[in-house]
């Protein structure tokens, strides 16, 4: 592979105002479009076959991918180990979609999470990131096309029901981009995401991030454009995932870091504002590249469980909070299960749930039963408005969490809709 590391930078600006212009419009190039590559070994990545806290049996498949343009992509799979006897049955598949500057390696807490509720995951590193060839990145522009290759890879495999897109800032915007032309991603998770690259790199110029003076901003903006497409191929100023929010249908979990310093949370705000699809807010007491707490993990994963028909996870005990999952997390009841209900055990749950019967007379058809009921038990149990910080994810149980949830539907939150519920599963079901 082509060495593409980046060069040796100089740590001070040289003198002058056009001295300190040429130094941040420098660092701002390097920001972009190749930031310092993560090197890691594959060591690193951890035993090809290992078995976790609870018995679960992990193996990971090392596969390189060739993009469009025949870079080479290098990715991992893990996945349950089945004994030959036992059927294979195709399972929900996590994609792991890395920040800039960032790895596969990045993977390793939503692979915890991910594998003991019942999720593959699969993880890449972008070209120009990581092992993966390519000199250049584009802050998810081509990552876009990445992500199209591992998707034609992990459908054709036969192995994979559902696809979860789960990106951190630079994969989050890919994510969102791939969402707007694929039809059949069920889910995305989306981290930090930008909802302009223009309005990213001014916001950063007007805090004084990068040290380019006020009076040469529409001069370096300008020739930041033409360089990075010169360089690297593509408009900046066509990164602009909000223009096209309208494309994304895709049910989608956004998080963001009340003092994230890279992305002001304004950006995660107007995108899940856009939003038209189901979708859920998700904001903890932290920094752009501080370590998100097991809440978030925890909230994700349900999120992502839900959309893909199945019952969301119990509720985090405390002790949980500070560690990856102690449990092995099956599927449960899952939406074909509930669908097979009669309607008097549907009407059942409903009125476990706290819908009254006046109410439900108005529902005439099967279909809507079994709709109210799966909307009731993507609701769950809000708990009081709170927040995570770092530290407790470190140190002891979390504060809190703040969470919003909306149908999609002209922006009528379910909040407003259905009551609070504590299980609404058949007696059969409950464990």
């Amino acid at each position: 592979m082509q060495d593409d590391r980046a060069e040796d930078e100089p740590s001070q600006p040289p003198p002058g105002i056009w001295g300190t212009v040429k130094f941040a419009y420098d660092s701002l190039v390097r920001t972009v479009i190749r930031p310092q590559r993560s090197t890691y070994t594959m060591d690193d990545l951890g035993p090809t076959t290992c078995l976790l806290a609870h018995n679960l049996v992990v193996a990971r498949q090392d596969l390189t991918l060739r993009n469009e343009k025949g870079l080479a992509i290098e990715c991992s799979w893990w996945k349950r180990k089945v004994p030959p006897t036992s059927e294979k049955k195709p399972a929900p598949c996590i994609v792991v979609l890395h920040g800039n500057s960032s790895c596969r390696l990045g993977c390793m807490e939503i692979l915890f999470h991910g594998l003991a509720a019942g999720f593959t995951v699969f993880a890449l590193d972008f070209s120009g990131s990581g092992m993966s060839e390519g000199k250049y990145v584009s802050l998810g522009y081509h990552e876009k096309r990445d992500i199209d290759v591992v998707l034609a890879h992990l459908r054709e495999s036969g192995e994979v029901s559902n696809v979860i897109l789960w990106g951190r800032s630079m994969g989050a915007v890919a994510a969102l981009l791939c969402s707007q032309s694929d039809t059949n991603i069920t889910a995305l998770v989306l981290d930090s995401p930008f909802s302009s690259l223009k309005q990213l790199a001014l916001d950063l110029v007007d805090e004084g991030k990068l040290n380019v003076p006020k009076i040469a901003v529409t001069l370096v903006m300008r020739v930041l454009r033409r360089d990075i497409r010169r360089r690297a191929k593509f408009d900046m100023f066509k990164l602009n995932p909000i223009a096209s929010m309208d494309k994304c249908k895709a049910p989608a979990f956004f998080a963001i870091g009340e003092q994230d310093e890279l992305v002001a949370p304004k950006h995660v705000d107007l995108l899940f504002q856009a939003h038209k699809g189901p979708k859920q807010r998700f904001t903890f007491l932290g920094g752009h590249n501080s370590v998100r707490p097991a809440a978030f993990y925890h909230e994700a994963i349900n999120f992502c469980r839900v959309m893909c028909g199945q019952l969301p996870l119990p509720p985090m005990d405390e002790a949980d909070d500070i560690t990856s999952p102690l449990e092995l997390l099956e599927p449960d009841l899952c939406a074909d299960d509930i669908a097979s209900l009669s309607v008097k055990e549907l009407k059942q749950m409903l009125n476990d749930g706290g819908i009254d019967n006046t109410l439900l007379s108005t529902v005439v058809e099967k279909a809507e039963l079994v709709d109210l009921v799966l909307k009731l038990h993507a609701r769950r149990v809000r708990p009081r408005p709170r927040r995570h910080s770092d530290a407790d994810s470190e140190h002891g149980p979390p504060a809190g969490t703040e969470r919003r949830y909306s149908t999609g539907s002209d922006g009528v939150s379910l909040d407003n809709v259905l009551p609070e519920l504590d299980d609404l599963r058949p007696h059969a079901a409950r464990r």
